[in-house]
């Protein structure tokens, strides 16, 4: 009787305790779920801790189950004797409790990664005036470091010394030769550009024609959004290999060069201080440095004018419509006319039998279009 009411008691607190961490769990979900995703991200190392606890409940249980049922301790007697089995593998000798032991230190290492990464977010890098790409490096560099000592932790735990490491070691480096050398070239790329930083999370990049803004570094591949909203996994070997562009490198602002033609005829310096005017009247534009006209050349069928103005990098192409759509309306207001390709066909001379079929060409005042981009008159005599 006395071990049936212990271990109902037993179960009555192990089932308080399952039920405290489901209410602490949905109190997590609830609050992650009313504030804003920043505050939502940095307690998502709290999420890795609810399944240890129910572990350590599922053996505190069995323990204690044990405990009541077997006073004389021949069960937990047993239980050691199999943790303490050791067998050997090669030149190394495991047991079953190093092992043991070195899985919970994995499992313990990542919500301790989680809380390191959140702890100097939170507490360090928020207070001082840095680049948000060097505090994403940082917090990238506490992971593979905790990790790093997580791991050397289970491998001391497991008994693997100095000279079975250079085994490890060497077989993995066979392995990198024959079948991982585009990972590790990757991994190798990825540490690069997170202590060199050529790109950082948030800059706007330009890879092979494709613009898109940096989410994330990984350790293989880097994740890039593009703006129609397309996740573009790029791996990082690609970014330290290839030609990439920065267009947010140490400024985000850049300048835009947009050409337009006018027709032979325009007054030049009512189209100068027009584009000058549009430009300033962009709200987009930055008044410094300020928009500038530069007259470029007497094309064949128009004068070419290119505008030069300075903005955001995220209002590449924005601005430009709102420019092109104002310089199409003002110019028709002031009748200024965009040129079009014009040719004049001075014919020299006429064969016979051209003239009796009575074909007028006249190529002063075109009307149709030709293939070749000119304009012809074609009329029976």
């Amino acid at each position: 009787y006395r071990m049936w009411v212990e271990s109902f008691v037993l179960l009555f607190w192990a089932w308080l305790g399952l039920k405290a961490i489901g209410e602490w769990q949905r109190d997590h979900r609830t609050e992650a779920s009313v504030t804003d995703n920043n505050r939502s991200g940095g307690q998502k190392w709290q999420r890795s801790l609810f399944l240890p606890a129910r572990l350590m409940l599922l053996f505190g249980l069995t323990a204690g189950m044990i405990w009541i049922w077997d006073p004389s301790g021949t069960t937990l007697t047993k239980i050691w004797q199999f943790f303490g089995a050791t067998f050997t593998i090669g030149s190394l000798k495991l047991s079953i409790d190093r092992i043991f032991l070195a899985t919970i230190v994995l499992l313990i290492s990542h919500p301790g990664v989680r809380f390191s990464k959140k702890l100097i977010e939170g507490k360090v890098l928020s207070r001082r005036a840095l680049e948000k790409g060097f505090k994403d490096s940082i917090i990238v560099l506490t992971g593979y470091i905790g990790w790093g000592i997580g791991i050397m932790l289970a491998l001391g735990i497991l008994g693997v010394n100095a000279t079975s490491l250079a085994v490890v070691l060497g077989a993995l480096s066979i392995g990198i030769g024959f079948g991982l050398q585009t990972i590790f070239n990757n991994f190798i790329s990825g540490l690069i550009l997170l202590f060199e930083r050529p790109i950082q999370v948030g800059d706007v990049v330009e890879v092979n024609g494709l613009w898109a803004k940096v989410k994330k570094i990984n350790v293989r591949a880097t994740v890039v959004q593009t703006y129609d909203n397309a996740s573009v996994i790029i791996p990082n070997s690609e970014l330290i290999s290839q030609r990439v562009t920065n267009w947010s490198f140490r400024d985000k602002r850049m300048r835009r060069s947009l050409e337009v033609g006018v027709a032979y005829g325009s007054d030049i310096a009512q189209v100068q201080s027009l584009l000058l005017e549009i430009a300033g009247q962009t709200e987009a534009v930055l008044k410094y440095p300020r928009p500038d006209v530069i007259f470029i050349d007497h094309a064949d069928s128009a004068l070419i004018f290119r505008l030069r103005v300075w903005l955001q990098v995220d209002d590449y192409w924005s601005v430009a419509s709102q420019i092109r759509l104002e310089i199409d309306r003002r110019f028709n207001e002031l009748g200024i006319e965009i040129a079009f390709p014009q040719r004049d066909l001075h014919i020299r001379s006429v064969d016979n039998s051209l003239s009796s079929i009575g074909i007028e060409i006249n190529a002063q005042t075109p009307k149709k279009e030709g293939s070749n981009g000119s304009r012809c008159t074609e009329s029976p005599a």
